[in-house]
């Protein structure tokens, strides 16, 4: 059994890359300021001469690499003096219409991604995954798994705020939720029913969830119910019994506070007022998965089995709710803080 001691709170996990992540945004303002720079050279020199093939690479590369612009940049790269950049953008302007010509402009664009660096490299497999996506309803074989792979890799590098979509209209399955800016807070419970919220987003495959939050109140339990593939669902479950235990259940349908759970944390308590960062990987593979949490970056939790060997549903309930993510707590005077999904690779 695991047990939760000594985890710190989430300011002093974070306080130590606090340094290197100023230093990184220090350096990326210095290249932005750089290259605006440089293209207001390009941007005056272009009024003077519109066709200066490296005023215009100058412009394009500004607008399309560094704005992700590319409605702006693209007329500039067909104009420039980077034959390479210059063919694609010319083919993209063409607006190709046959799903043929369209997979090749997305092979092409996304090809000369891999001869890029970070960050622009990313920039440009973002043109390709447009391409992408308006070739799937009609290829199949290779050309979609290829397509399909890439796109599920350009996805990986993408964060989503789950918190901002959620509509409290719609996504409320049990209690009562209010929004206070960024923050939602759980209100009056309904009875046997815990305080649940659902977040609007169909989830595939191999995924990260970090939600934070914080308990204002009480004792008893916080948590993440998470899709497993297809058809199976569990839920990261923290402060059961009033601390006395956690983890992922159901695990051969056993609770985290049954025997024969492998995956129990004992003890598991929760401190009310203060911030927890919880986050939840899940890799799936064909029939398998792993499923990995971390709370304020330290690892609670870590199996691998059969998807089929773990189910949860809510009260009432004779099939677990497939493909969505759950924020679930027991005690009214919980406040979620944040709540982001990333795909991952497979």
């Amino acid at each position: 059994m695991n047990d939760l001691k000594g985890i710190p709170d989430e300011q002093e996990a974070v306080g130590s890359e606090a340094g290197a992540d100023i230093a990184a945004r220090l350096k990326a303002a210095r290249e932005a300021s750089a290259a605006f720079v440089e293209f207001k050279r390009a941007a005056d020199n272009l009024k003077e001469s519109p066709d200066d093939p490296a005023a215009n690479l100058a412009a394009g590369k500004y607008r399309s690499l560094l704005q992700g612009n590319w409605g702006r940049g693209l007329p500039y790269l067909a104009k420039g003096s980077d034959e390479q950049l210059k063919k694609l953008a010319s083919g993209d302007l063409a607006s190709p219409a046959s799903t043929a010509e369209q997979l090749r402009l997305a092979d092409d664009w996304w090809d000369y991604s891999l001869t890029v660096k970070p960050p622009q490299q990313r920039v440009i497999q973002g043109r390709g995954a447009y391409w992408y996506k308006k070739t799937l309803p009609s290829i199949n074989g290779v050309s979609e798994l290829r397509a399909r792979k890439r796109l599920r890799e350009y996805a990986s590098g993408e964060t989503t705020d789950l918190l901002a979509k959620v509509d409290l209209t719609k996504d409320v399955i049990s209690g009562t939720w209010a929004r206070s800016g960024f923050t939602l807070a759980s209100q009056e419970m309904q009875y046997l029913y815990k305080n649940e919220i659902m977040f609007p987003i169909e989830i595939d495959g191999s995924y990260e969830l970090t939600v934070a939050f914080t308990r204002t109140n009480g004792s008893r339990g916080v948590g993440v119910i998470i899709p497993v593939g297809e058809n199976y669902n569990a839920r990261v479950w923290l402060s059961e019994v009033a601390g006395r235990f956690g983890g992922l259940e159901l695990v051969n349908n056993k609770r985290v506070d049954q025997t024969g759970n492998p995956t129990t944390i004992t003890p598991c308590p929760i401190v009310n007022g203060q911030r927890y960062n919880l986050t939840i990987q899940v890799e799936v593979h064909e029939k398998n998965a792993t499923i990995t949490a971390y709370l304020n970056k330290h690892r609670i939790i870590g199996w691998t089995g059969v998807q089929s060997s773990l189910w949860y549903a809510k009260y009432g309930q004779k099939e677990p709710a497939k493909k969505k993510a759950i924020f679930s707590c027991d005690e009214k005077g919980v406040l979620l803080q944040q709540a982001q999904f990333r795909v991952l690779p497979e």
